[in-house]
């Protein structure tokens, strides 16, 4: 429409300046005749002189009136030529002056034609984009219907296609994850090595504040469960395996699912010891004791102790005991005695060949309920020693444990089984340039130090099986000698803190888990009294 009406528009401008040049020639040729009346009116002007004087100079008046009237002809045929000539000058610009009026109509009319042409196209193509627009909000309603319902039909093709394959496939990985987790808890009774559990614990906000350790902090999970991957800078990173790897968001019944047959064990009449390692923060203490909504391992392994004695009460009787001691300073201390006992004066340990390590002096306490186990706990944690640290706002600064004694007797076959159940909540190792400890925290950081210094130490001559293991340089390593080289069946919580600036720690918590995973203390036996 525009390229018409521009074509339109030029031709009707041509012929009006055709139409207004031919104008301008008429008036021209309308001077020019002008100029010739003049001229021929000069020229009869001229005459009547003559004439008239003609007339004077001679007395003969026909002769003058005779030419008289020859000029007054002359001048009546000039007059009438000038009338004849302006008449049609006058008429052919009256007719140029209608055709250009006419032309200037057509114009108009022309303008208007293409208006309404222009206008009648503009509302058709309104109505045809408002029926666009209408039928695209009827499509974008259907859309996802549709989608969806074509989603559905590939989901149920590629599940119609591959359903059989990949539920064999699922039940043959399932099998073969659960046999070789068998066999692998077969040779490791068999071996006897301390079983190692890897638990990394969730972030905390202000270690994600701090722009260093990011949402996933240095640990990263491979395929599987048992490996655990920690970023050592940059994107080198260090991959360690042990028996399981416990994600930040895999809570306390998931980990206690993993070693809950360990736990029935001991009502068979073998000695179990679980303990937590790691550096002070890393979670030891929230995943041995929990909090009273979420508990950890100690009232969940206490629990299932009980549960089992329920179970088999028609055929065994049990008697369930239980004492709590802390390794403070280098000093063994009942938490379980009256106002705490006296933190001057220490208990003894004694290493007798039947009956194993000991403490001389220890009180222990008959549970016959998981509330009697749990005011128990609730009474220690009063004579805990914890302070607060540049590291831990509640840091343990002592090595705890709980011991639990456990006699079956048979009704049938009056058979006896005598074991122990050891939970250690091992105090954290820190490196004094970051905990800024002086006074009693600085020796409490040593001894804490010290003891976990000679722990490694024992774990490093089990690994070489030397001839001499050191358990009696500290009074941790005498306690645990039952649990890391006797007949006992050995449980290990290697403790990370995910955040970038404890990375160091993490790697060398995880090395140490390692080298105590390697540890082979042989077949466990069943302690059976008579």
């Amino acid at each position: 429409e525009e390229s018409f009406t521009a074509v339109e528009r030029t031709t009707l401008k041509r012929e009006k300046e055709e139409l207004m040049q031919m104008v301008l020639e008429k008036q021209s040729q309308l001077e020019a005749t002008q100029c010739q009346v003049g001229e021929l009116q000069v020229a009869a002007t001229s005459m009547q002189i003559q004439v008239d004087t003609a007339a004077a100079e001679t007395a003969d008046a026909g002769a003058a009136a005779a030419a008289a009237a020859v000029a007054a002809a002359e001048v009546a045929k000039l007059k009438a030529q000038l009338e004849e000539a302006e008449a049609a000058h006058l008429s052919q610009v009256a007719a140029m002056k209608r055709q250009v009026e006419a032309g200037n109509n057509s114009e108009a009319q022309n303008r208007l034609q293409v208006a309404s042409r222009l206008g009648r196209t503009t509302l058709a193509m309104r109505e045809e984009q408002e029926g666009i627009r209408l039928e695209m909000l009827e499509l974008k309603t259907k859309l996802p219907v549709v989608v969806e319902e074509m989603l559905e039909e590939m989901r149920y093709f590629m599940y119609s296609q591959n359903a059989a394959p990949m539920e064999e496939m699922k039940r043959l990985y399932t099998e073969e994850v659960a046999l070789r987790k068998k066999l692998h808890n077969e040779l490791v009774d068999l071996r006897g090595n301390i079983r190692v559990y890897c638990r990394v614990r969730p972030l905390l906000e202000s270690e994600k504040a701090d722009g260093t350790t990011g949402d996933g902090g240095t640990a990263r999970f491979p395929i599987g469960k048992e490996k655990i991957a920690i970023r050592q800078g940059g994107r080198d990173e260090k991959v360690f395996s042990y028996e399981r790897s416990f994600k930040p968001e895999e809570d306390q019944v998931v980990v206690f699912e993993e070693i809950q047959p360990l736990i029935t064990s001991v009502m068979d009449g073998y000695n179990v010891t679980i303990f937590a390692y790691g550096q002070t923060g890393s979670g030891k203490t929230y995943t041995m004791e929990g909090q009273p909504t979420n508990p950890g391992v100690n009232i969940r392994a206490l629990g299932e102790l009980f549960s089992v004695a329920s179970e088999r009460s028609e055929s065994y009787e049990t008697i369930i005991s239980v004492s709590i001691l802390e390794i403070y300073n280098e000093g063994i201390y009942d938490l379980l005695m009256p106002n705490g006992g006296p933190k001057d004066k220490g208990l003894e340990v004694r290493h007798a060949q039947a009956e194993g390590v000991a403490v001389v002096g220890l009180s222990t306490h008959q549970v016959l309920s998981l509330d009697d186990v749990q005011a128990a706990v609730k009474e220690s944690a009063k004579h805990r020693s914890t302070f607060s640290t540049n590291m831990n706002d509640h840091s343990s600064r002592s090595h705890c444990m709980l011991s639990v004694q456990v006699t079956s007797t048979n009704k049938h076959t009056e058979q006896v089984t005598k074991s122990k159940l050891q939970l250690v909540d091992l105090a954290g190792s820190e490196r004094l340039s970051r905990t800024d400890a002086e006074g009693d925290r600085l020796k409490e950081a040593q001894a804490i130090n010290k003891s976990l210094s000679a722990l490694g130490d024992v774990i490093a001559a089990l690994t070489a099986n030397s001839a001499h293991t050191p358990y009696r340089n500290s009074k941790l390593t005498y306690l645990l000698q039952d649990s890391l080289g006797g007949d006992s069946k050995t449980m290990m919580f290697v403790n990370i803190n995910p955040a970038a600036e404890n990375q160091q720690e993490s790697v060398c918590s995880l090395n140490f888990a390692q080298r105590v995973r390697k540890v082979e203390k042989g077949q466990a036996t069943k302690n059976v009294v008579r």
